[in-house]
């Protein structure tokens, strides 16, 4: 399959049970294979994979989260496994770079979304500990965000990440952060 939607247009969006409810999701999945493993979710990506590196973790301390919500719609939708998902970067800039995860590793990414979302009920909108999250916020000025030839600066993610060991406020965070290692 190529394209396939949910929650555009006249498709359905995609409830997706976690901890304490659910949440409704939409998308476009690029493509779809079927194979010996279960169905390989493919997304295409048109910038570069620095962010991608072999050694990256899966959720990237909670920064990507579309192959965990993609998995899960792709197997309700088609009630079918998925066996596997991929970031491709298909263009010059991507060099034909792919990163695949084994659905085994993507799963756990529930919990962390529940997580995410207990964050966000409890009323807790905190400052991000890493001035890079602050580089394609759309509210980047409003937080004084300054971007130049030497990276990004932001005030309020220098104050969280002086604060998010200490403050009880950001639990939350701190297991997003340490999800992969264990916390």
């Amino acid at each position: 399959r190529l394209e396939m939607e949910f929650g555009r247009g006249d498709a359905e969006a995609v409830r997706i049970g976690l901890r304490g409810g659910s949440i409704l999701v939409q998308g476009a999945v690029d493509r779809i294979d079927r194979g010996q493993g279960g169905l390989h979710v493919l997304d295409y990506k048109t910038g570069t994979p620095y962010r991608f590196k072999s050694d990256a973790t899966v959720f990237d301390g909670g920064r990507r989260m579309q192959h965990v919500i993609y998995a899960e719609a792709v197997e309700r939708l088609l009630d079918e496994r998925v066996g596997r998902v991929s970031y491709v970067f298909p263009t010059t800039r991507g060099q034909n770079d792919e990163r695949t995860f084994e659905r085994g590793q993507v799963r756990p990414g529930l919990k962390m979304l529940g997580v995410m979302l207990d964050q966000l009920a409890s009323g807790r909108l905190l400052p991000t500990d890493d001035a890079g999250d602050c580089r394609f916020c759309d509210f980047a000025s409003v937080c004084r965000v300054r971007s130049g030839p030497w990276g990004v600066g932001s005030p309020l993610a220098e104050w969280g990440k002086k604060h998010l060991g200490s403050l009880d406020e950001y639990g939350g965070l701190r297991r997003i952060r340490g999800w992969e290692g264990g916390l």
